[in-house]
């Protein structure tokens, strides 16, 4: 066996980093440090964490927040874990801004220059800045001084740094050399006042070495700019005036204009006229200084101008921008792509049927792209991929509306089109042809007959179709094939169910038209907006009327006066759903109240009266089809009827299984929670039977106050015209107070709590052990110096008994001296009073000492069960000790335990790593006790993985013995399963299998769990556990088909197999 203590796997410190800025997410390397092991030893629980190089692991993708990701190593029998925390922080908030560049000038004495330097520093402080120069040093606030600097650009970059996130900025000063720029505002001047005004005028000449007329400013309104280099001052009182002049030189490098690259932009459907925005880098420019040559271009906000009512083709907008004596200029080609060519239609509303096997739909989509190509096409949907040509595939649809948009983007031109795809839920759609047919032949021609009749489910008989000439509708569902030929004749039956709310008519407005001058006729052309149907569909109850072209039928020979034609459609089936009000009505007012009523009779087709509405308060249901509309005034009221058929296969409600609870202790009544499964309902729909049941949350109910027994619970929901109903049987035991037994139920040193369905046991104070034992005081337990010498004579050796049982026990300690050796104890340096020392035959010493007990026990805190799917174990640990330690080291060894506690009675560990595990303890009195005692150990079996299922050894099959008439259905398989997680480790077993089934026909069952739809079937086993059947009795042969089978493996410790499933043949 290896010395595992060689074996050691650190994962080092806690780890912060920062998130990137463009994905939002943080990465870290992990250096393991791998003392026996290597890199292939190990393995991470984070997806995240992928192998690097070396002994190095980088973590990647990791949001915001904290990560424990934990490395596990596993060599020669030895494992080891450890973990590390990666607090992943959330940089967006951490910004450092060292604003726009800077110009000075030099200082005249040194020649050099300085400058302050302004920060924005967002979640950083200023503790968290460095920069790179030496010149620069931080003052107060967020300002930093770079002084010293030599003429020319210096960049300076400053870098911030916290919690993982890391920023810098650069900013560039540039210093000039100001020795060339001087300015002279020469002698002082003595001029005269004016005879008039009394006041005097001087001309000043400045001279202006580097310097411009436009850098120069001065203190005195009484003195403006003449020419050249000379300034007047006017309007001088007598007396002594001083005038200043100072001198700025603007450092135009920083002064710059970019507006940017070209841009295509395409025409406006409406105007034909193209817009573009221009966003424009202005270096120390403001938008205030910028000017535009073109009249459609105008200021939008910031630096950014909106250019529009641009022609198609190339025009050129020039920027010009001007401050403090520095001039910028900067051109951009705007091209505007003519639109009209480029147009983009998905086509019309797909409705497609869900897959029988997925309960998912799909459907191509055909675009018309006029003037783009495929590769200028994107869509908003993941569901929807390329496929060929024009054509994109749609996939894994869920049942219901999905709206696809497809966007073209080339030459600036940009349009979308959505198209709507509706994938019905095929559940309730089903077709069944019934068993095979034997029929004999017709005396005279040869030929056989027989009637079909089909199951329909939801379909309705305008649905079938059907690949024989020699079958046709005969009524109800039954189809009539004859003329067959002697021998076996297949006939397939076929059915497709339309959308119907894509299949609309309409005649348009009433038409007013006169008659013919010749034959006093009249005649009129009737345009029909048609929806899904085309010309051909529709038909019409008048012979007057024929069709002329596209949509449009001419009406003629039309006598005076009103007539009313009605078009009808039917395509696909559709033309089975219909509602017609028939004529209009008139009616007289009643003579009391001056008010009128009319009954309504609807004709319907396939819809109901439930799935009918009308805009009119006035018009309530009366019976059948018949709607009564009252307190109508005197003249004409149009009321309108509108149908909206549910499909009620979409609204499901399943109540689950049925629920065992425990009552109350006080009240003996129960109280249980009930999840549904409603499909297309919602929680407020469900009422149930029983008063006492409420809204919990989501899709929950709570039904309290239940009495002691078995009851059964009837729920109903109620949508859109479709009711669906489900029940759940709830059985309340009557609570037990196990404290109040004549036998007790825990020991009689521990206190007895009851509660709903238990009871705890707690042991008082000075006792100890799980409550329904407590044994023994717990009393402080010394090392005890024992001495064993010859008598009389000189020091044999000296040893200590480890005495593992209660005070006053006999130890055993084995020696190496002779049997006939008289010898004498001294414990604690006293001679043992009586020793009662007995010398047996091979040298073993038996002693009595009388000495406290030191003992360590280990066990599970549920001693029945050693294998469990718990990654977290409860140990019970029984001792007489101050400290303890708990290790999963192999070999066990005092020497190994790394971690000592205080003792307590219960220890919860979690197990990662599956298979077989010991957990060994060793106790002490403390850290100065260089002999601890143990050990004590528990093991057991932790499974965390199902049972694994092969289809080709599992073999589930199924017979029918009824032939074509009622048998049973018998289900059968090998028991094959394997629960082993790796080859190396093993599980708990396979400990029986769970077969359920449905009969509904739709698909299996997608769990091996009872519910309102699913049944479980009672397995028999062959005597040797290879195999098992299971028999459903009484089943029609042509219901067969409709079953559906789950077979799942269960392990020792509950997990089950997500299994195998199958589907019965008659």
């Amino acid at each position: 066996m290896p010395n595992c203590s060689a074996y050691t796997i650190n994962a080092g410190a806690d780890i912060t980093v920062g998130t990137e800025t463009v994905t939002g997410k943080g990465s870290a390397d992990i250096n393991l440090s791998l003392g026996g092991y290597t890199a292939s030893d190990i393995t991470t629980n984070s997806s995240s964490c992928t192998f690097k190089a070396g002994t190095t692991w980088t973590c990647s993708n990791l949001v915001p927040g904290v990560h424990i990701v934990a490395f596990a190593a596993n060599k020669d029998g030895c494992q080891t874990i450890d973990v590390v925390k990666i607090s992943v922080t959330n940089c967006s908030a951490y910004i450092i801004d060292a604003g726009a560049d800077v110009a000075v000038g030099a200082e005249t004495a040194t020649g050099k220059g300085t400058s302050d330097i302004s920060l924005s520093l967002g979640s950083y402080t200023a503790s968290d800045i460095t920069t790179n120069s030496t010149r620069c040093i931080f003052k107060a606030g967020t300002t930093w001084t770079c002084s010293g600097l030599d003429t020319g650009d210096t960049t300076v970059t400053f870098a911030g740094t916290k919690d993982g996130c890391q920023t810098a900025d650069a900013v560039k000063i540039s210093v000039s050399n100001c020795s060339i720029y001087t300015i002279n505002a020469g002698a002082d001047i003595t001029v005269g006042t004016d005879a008039v005004t009394g006041k005097g005028t001087a001309d000043i000449n400045l001279s202006l070495a580097s310097y411009i007329a436009s850098d120069i400013t001065t203190n005195s309104s009484s003195c403006t700019f003449k020419a050249g280099t000379t300034w007047t001052c006017s309007g001088l009182d007598t007396g002594d005036t001083s005038v200043s002049f100072a001198a700025n030189k603007a450092d135009c490098s920083v002064y710059t204009i970019d507006a940017g690259a070209d841009v295509t932009v395409g025409t406006d459907s409406i105007t034909g006229k193209g817009t573009a925005d221009i966003t424009l880098s202005l270096g120390s420019y403001a938008a205030s200084d910028i000017t535009i040559n073109n009249t459609n271009c105008i200021f939008k906000n910031g630096n950014t101008w909106t250019c529009s009512n641009l022609v198609s083709g190339d025009t050129t907008v020039a920027f010009a921008a001007i401050k403090a004596g520095c001039q910028s200029t900067d051109t951009i080609k705007v091209f505007v792509s003519d639109c009209s060519a480029y147009t983009i239609d998905a086509g019309a509303d797909v409705v497609v049927g869900a897959d029988a096997v997925t309960g998912r739909g799909a459907a191509d989509v055909s675009l018309s792209l006029g003037g783009y190509t495929a590769s200028d096409i994107t869509t908003n949907s993941n569901r929807c991929t390329f496929k060929a040509g024009t054509t994109w595939t749609c996939s894994g649809l869920d049942p219901g509306d999905t709206t696809v948009t497809f966007a073209a983007n080339k030459a600036g031109c940009l349009h979308s089109d959505s198209v709507k795809i509706t994938v019905t839920n095929c559940s309730a759609y089903t077709i069944n042809a019934g068993a095979a047919i034997t029929v004999g032949t017709d005396a005279l021609t040869g030929k056989g007959t027989a009637d079909i009749s089909l199951s329909l489910g939801s379909y309705t008989a305008s649905d079938i179709t059907t690949n024989s000439t020699r079958c046709t509708f005969k009524a109800g569902t039954t189809w009539a094939c004859s003329g067959l030929d002697t021998g076996d004749t297949s006939v397939t039956f076929a059915a497709n169910k339309a959308d119907c709310s894509a299949y609309t008519i309409n005649a348009g407005a009433d038409i007013t038209v006169g008659p013919d001058s010749i034959t006093g006729k009249g005649t009129a052309d009737i345009s029909l907006s048609l929806g899904g149907y085309t010309a051909s569909d529709i038909t019409t109850n008048s012979s007057t009327c024929t069709f002329k072209a596209g949509t449009t039928w001419t009406c003629s020979g039309l006598d005076t006066g009103d007539t009313t034609v009605t078009f009808s459609g039917n395509k696909a089936g559709c033309g089975a759903y219909i509602l017609n009000a028939s004529a209009d009505a008139v009616v007289e007012a009643d003579s009391t109240t001056g008010k009128g009523t009319a009954d309504i009779n609807l004709s319907l087709g396939s819809y109901t009266a439930s799935d009918i509405t009308t805009n009119s308060s006035s018009c309530t249901f009366k019976a059948g089809t018949t709607w009564t509309c009252s307190s109508l005034d005197t003249g004409d009221t149009t009321v309108k009827f509108a149908a909206n058929k549910a499909d009620c296969g979409l609204y499901t409600i399943n109540a689950g299984a049925d629920k065992s609870v425990q009552a109350d202790s006080v009240t003996q009544l129960g109280k249980a929670d009930i999840i549904f499964d409603l499909g297309t309902f919602s929680i407020g729909d469900v009422t149930s039977d029983w008063a006492n049941c409420t809204v919990k949350t989501g899709t929950t109910l709570t039904c309290s106050a239940l009495p002691v027994g078995v009851g059964t619970i009837q729920f109903q929901a109620t949508k859109g015209g479709c009711t669906k109903v489900d029940s759940v049987a709830i059985t309340v035991s009557k609570d037990i107070d196990e404290c109040a037994l004549t036998t007790p139920a825990c020991s009689t040193n521990a206190d007895c709590a009851n509660t709903a369905g238990s009871y705890t046991c707690t042991c008082k104070d000075g006792y100890q052990g799980n409550g329904k034992t407590c044994d023994g005081k717990t009393r402080e337990v010394s090392r005890h110096r024992v001495l064993l010498a010859l008598a009389g004579r000189h020091l044999l050796s000296t040893t200590v008994l480890d005495a593992w049982a209660v005070t006053g026990a006999v130890v055993t300690q084995a020696l190496g001296i002779p049997a006939t050796t008289r010898i004498q104890l001294v414990v604690d340096g006293a001679t043992a009073a009586p020793p009662s020392v007995v010398i047996s035959q091979g040298s073993v010493l038996k002693v009595a000492l009388g000495l406290d007990a030191k003992s360590g026990l280990l066990g599970l805190a549920d001693p029945t069960s050693t294998a469990t799917k718990q990654s977290k174990v409860v140990f019970v640990v029984t001792a007489v000790a101050k400290q303890m330690c708990l290790t999963r080291r192999i070999p066990a060894a005092a020497s190994n335990c790394l971690n000592w506690e205080p003792y307590i009675a219960t220890k919860p560990l979690k197990f990662i790593v599956e298979g077989q595990r010991t957990v060994t303890a060793f106790f002490r009195n403390s850290s100065a006790d260089k002999q601890p005692w143990g050990p004590a150990s528990a093991t057991f079996l932790f499974d965390k993985t199902a049972p694994k299922m092969a289809a080709n050894l599992i073999n589930l099959g199924a017979k029918f013995s009824g032939g074509s008439g009622t048998g049973d259905l018998t289900v059968t398989f090998n028991a094959a399963a394997t629960d082993n997680p790796t080859s190396k480790v093993k599980g708990s077993g396979v400990k029986d299998y769970i077969l359920v089934y449905s009969s509904a026909g739709v698909v299996p069952p997608s769990k091996c769990a009872v519910s309102s739809t699913v049944a479980s079937l009672p397995i028999t086993y062959s005597a040797d556990g290879k195999s098992g059947a299971a028999v459903v009795a009484a089943v029609a042969a042509a219901n067969v088909n409709k079953y559906r089978f789950r077979l799942c493996a269960r392990d020792n410790v509950g997990l089950v197999a997500s299994g195998l499933t199958l589907v019965a043949k008659p």
